[in-house]
Formats: C-alpha cells, structure tokens, sequence
C-alpha cells in the first residue's frame, strides 16, 4: 500500500504515517528472513527512499554457489522489476546492485516480447526511466494508468489519486498563467529576441523541483529566476560580445541601477531586468510578511552547507553539466562558444574517441546517482527537506537531457509536459 501511495503522487497527505510504517518495517528487517525476491526488493527500495539505510545483503540469499544471481529469477518478471527498481538506490561500493542491475535489465529486455501488454508496458517505462530518477509528477501520471488496471486496486485509493492530480493540476495551471502574464508584460521576445522563449518549460522545470502545494510562492519566485538566468546564459552563450559581457559582469557585481547607464543598450536591458526581479522578489516576500533577511536566519546553517560544495552538490553538478554536455556539445560547437566537457576531456586525453569520452562520462553520471543517494541516507547532514530538493533537480535534468537537449528543442518534452499540465485524469 505504501508503495503504491507514493507513486499515485498522494504520500505527502500521509507523511507522518509513512514514517511510522517504514521505521516498523526498519525495526523487523532482517536479512535472513526469506522474502520472495518482490517482497525482498520493495522493502530495501521503500526504507532507502525514506533514507534508512538497510543492507544490500539482503540480496545475497538469490545468488547460486558460483556468486551469480540465479537463473530461475528470470522467470519471476513481476520479482526483476522489483530487484531493478531497487538496485537504482544503490551507493559507491554495493557492486551487488550493479550486478542486479546488468542482470535485470538484461532479463527484462529479453523478456520484453513475452509479457502481456500491461506487463510489458510497466517494463519499458521503468527501463526507461526507473522510479529512483522519474520526476514524482510524471511518476503519478503514469501509475494512475497503470494502477487502475491491477485486479486488486483499492478503488478508494484510486479515485482519491485521480482527484488529487486533477486539482494539483488546476492549481499550476493557475500559476503557470500568472507567470506567463509577467512573461509578456516584461516584453522578453522583444527585448531579447536571440534568447529562447521558455518560460512553460521553466515552470516545468521548477515544479519538478517544488512538487507539493504548499510551494506555490517557491514555484513563483524560482520560475522567474530561472527564466532569467535562461536569458543570461544565452546572452554570454549567442549574444554579446567579449567587451560586452565584461561589462555587463562588473555591472552585476557592482549590483546598481546606475550601472545599467555606463553599458550597450542591449546589455543594460538584462541588468535591469534582473535587478527589477530582485527587487520585485523583496516585494513579493513582503506581501507574504516573509523576508530576505529573516529566512536566511532561519535557513543559515543549510545555505552555509551548500555553500562548501558537498558531495551531493558536486553530483549534482556533474550530472547537469554532463548530461548537458553530452547532448548538446555537438550543436554548440558549431558557432562560437565555450569547450564542452567532451572538447575538455578530448583535448587532456589526446587519441581518445568522442565516443570513448562520453562513455566515461556516463559511468560519472552513474556514480553521480550513488553520491545522493548515499548523501539521502540517515545520518543527513541536513533535513530531507532540502536533500529532496536535490534529488528532484537531478530528476529535472534526466528528464530533459536523457537522449538530447529538450530544454532547447523544447518540442522533444511538449508530450510529458501536456501530461502533467495540461491533461486531467480521467474518471
């Protein structure tokens, strides 16, 4: 039941509830007790999720003599997708989930033309995307389909879910048109014509981050930083010139309306732009009887945190500029512009192949998902809350540069978008 109320998207009603479920579940783990394979791997998925740290060992009571997982697994589909699913909260070190992960992908491929339709459609999703790196919007979309289907679904449960998506959906729909509004009243495709028009998939982008209710101010201020940022990438990226740019640096570090006077035209634009957000944040804050000054008190000690770079930072940083880097340096690289990561690391390794370059970097990517989700695990240096907030932006940036640059062909994500903003459930 638990498993299914996160994925239906509706586990932040019962927070509290969980928890008590999970440490109950945490308490009794053992790894000798012989679970079926399904059993075995939901519960290790389940208490990694909830950042309890239960041993992969669990795992070794399907090996044969020889340290292979055993063959006869392959019959248990239903069992594999559990092992697979579980194997992504793997961390640096547990090479028994890398081999459950080899050995179920392996399986459920080759297992692919067998399946009923339902069962096969389960698999290539999770193939594809598997719940450990699936934004929990898009999760939700999917399992609500897939939910219904299962003979033994608590109808209850189910229209509750369908509900609660629906009015979730309502209210970006209602957030997304006030950004937009100040999208257009900000005149962006006038003033900034080089620079991509994306301000839906920046609230996309930031939804996946901020998923509850709750965060509606956060989803408001944040899509407008993104958005502006977006637009200062592409100027340093497409637009200005060198002299420019060096200007425009200094005028943000010097951080004064005045400044805008002593730049080009076209730079003084941005820096106003960007100074007026600010500003326009402070008022917005203040409307909620919120303040810059008060919340950094509040929330000091974790922005000090993120300020030294921890490990999950880096991995965060590594799979954004990576993946990025992957599918987009071949494009970038045909106009002036900065050396990709793969020109970089072709460059120190003189005889390595692109296709040599981007391998290693997948294998990073891989170890990049082990660093949050050891960084996920109790002791946390700081509270879930925030960990979270990583996590989903690294979900973020799989979702939009798993195969290419979705954020700039913005067409490769309209299906997944429509899906979580634009077409309701239905009953």
């Amino acid at each position: 039941m638990i498993d299914s109320v996160q994925r239906l998207g509706v586990a932040y009603h019962f927070e509290a509830e969980i928890e008590v479920a999970l440490n109950e579940i945490a308490a009794n783990f053992n790894n000798e007790i012989k679970y079926d394979l399904y059993t075995a791997a939901l519960q290790f998925r389940l208490l990694r999720q909830q950042g309890i740290k239960v041993s992969c060992d669990t795992f070794q009571k399907f090996k044969d003599s020889r340290g292979n997982f055993e063959e006869c697994l392959l019959k248990d589909v239903r069992g594999m997708l559990s092992l697979y699913e579980a194997a992504h909260l793997g961390i640096r070190g547990e090479d028994i989930l890398d081999e459950a992960i080899a050995f179920t992908t392996t399986g459920l491929q080759s297992a692919l033309n067998q399946l009923s339709m339902q069962l096969a459609e389960q698999v290539r999703h999770a193939l594809r995307r598997p719940i450990r790196k699936c934004l929990p919007r898009l999760e939700a979309r999917h399992y609500i389909s897939l939910y219904s289907t299962y003979e033994s679904h608590n109808k209850t449960l189910l229209k509750f879910a369908k509900m609660d998506f629906n009015l979730l959906q309502r209210l970006h729909q209602k957030e997304l048109g006030g950004i937009t509004k100040w999208w257009e009243k900000e005149e962006v495709s006038t003033k900034f014509p080089y620079a991509r028009d994306r301000i839906v998939e920046c609230y996309f982008w930031v939804l996946g981050v901020y998923i509850e209710p709750k965060y509606a101010l956060a989803r408001k201020i944040m899509t407008k930083i993104v958005s502006v940022l977006s637009i200062l990438d592409d100027t340093y990226d497409a637009y200005g010139t060198n002299e420019e740019l060096q200007f425009l640096t200094e005028s943000i570090q010097r951080w004064d309306t005045e400044a805008a006077d002593m730049l080009p035209e076209s730079m003084g634009k941005v820096y106003l732009m960007i100074f007026q957000l600010y500003n326009d944040i402070g008022e917005e804050m203040e409307k909620q009887g919120l303040s810059f000054s008060i919340h950094y008190a509040k929330e000091a000690e974790a922005i000090e945190w993120v300020q030294n770079f921890p490990k999950i930072v880096e991995a965060l940083s590594v799979i954004g500029r990576l993946m990025n880097d992957i599918v987009s340096h071949t494009f970038e690289q045909e106009r002036p512009h900065v050396a990709s990561a793969v020109e970089c690391y072709l460059e120190q390794y003189g005889g390595t192949s692109k296709e040599e370059a981007i391998e290693y970097f997948r294998k990073e990517i891989v170890n990049a998902w082990k660093d949050i989700n050891e960084q996920c695990l109790k002791p946390m240096p700081i509270p879930m809350f925030f960990l979270e907030r990583i996590l989903n932006l690294a979900r973020v940036m799989d979702a939009l540069y798993k195969d290419d640059d979705a954020y700039t062909n913005s067409y490769l994500v309209r299906d997944i978008i429509a899906s979580v903003l634009t077409k309701s459930v239905s009953f």
